[in-house]
């Protein structure tokens, strides 16, 4: 005779719980694992873009042949580090100067490149929190008076590019490039735990610091130019 006896109520109400505990089990696992993977994720992407960006600055900075400045707000600025009250670590009597305007907030910093045929310009903005660049070309020539030398630009300067987002400071110290020719630069990216990232470039030619584009490019040697003009 074929026992056809059911499942109890008991039986049934037994395996749903535990059919549920397994189901929380899993979804807390799979939720664990998703937040780890985003978090990772997130961190590499961090370290990437932080990278990148500590690339592109270090190759313009090292290039630049006849001048480097950098501003805070349109003024001068030798020594600047993103964390407040600190400098960075340089032997200069300067080190003790202007790293935090205190609540004279700086809105916008800026780093000039000023190269033989081109000058570069990056900038940090507070408010869009973005490192951005810009291109202008063009050339050294004598003044119309023939006083001096200036730059002459061969076209509008290019339309600025975004190098990073997200970057909530920015600086740039200069205190080392004319005894050294060391370029330091610090800049923190959102979402990276407030570390900030550093470098120091050794610039490859002997460049004029601080100083306005019409003092830079004022008194250039141009024979060299023509001497090579002529033999071409």
């Amino acid at each position: 005779m074929k026992n056809n006896k059911g499942v109890t109520l008991i039986e049934l109400i037994i395996s749903v719980a535990i059919i549920g505990i397994m189901a929380v089990t899993i979804s807390h696992f799979v939720g664990s694992s998703s937040n780890q993977f985003r978090s990772l994720f997130g961190n590499a992407s961090n370290q990437i873009d932080s990278q990148d960006l500590a690339d592109k600055l270090g190759t313009l900075i090292m290039g630049a042949n006849r001048g480097i400045s950098y501003q805070q707000n349109g003024s001068f600025v030798l020594n600047d580090a993103v964390a407040k009250g600190q400098t960075l670590s340089v032997d200069s009597s300067e080190s003790q100067k202007a790293v935090s305007k205190g609540n004279n907030a700086v809105t916008e910093k800026q780093l000039i490149l000023y190269n033989k045929d081109c000058i570069h310009r990056i900038w940090w903005d507070e408010t869009d929190q973005k490192v951005c660049y810009s291109l202008q070309t063009g050339r050294i020539q004598e003044k119309a008076d023939g006083t001096g030398t200036e730059f002459i630009t061969d076209s509008d300067e290019t339309k600025p590019a975004v190098l990073a987002s997200n970057v909530t400071d920015f600086a740039v110290n200069l205190a080392q490039l004319e005894t050294s020719g060391i370029v330091k630069f610090q800049f923190k990216l959102s979402d990276t735990r407030d570390k900030v990232t550093e470098e120091n470039v050794t610039v490859r030619n002997s460049v004029k610091v601080n100083l306005s584009e019409d003092d830079v490019y004022a008194k250039e040697d141009l024979s060299a130019d023509t001497e090579a003009t002529t033999e071409t």
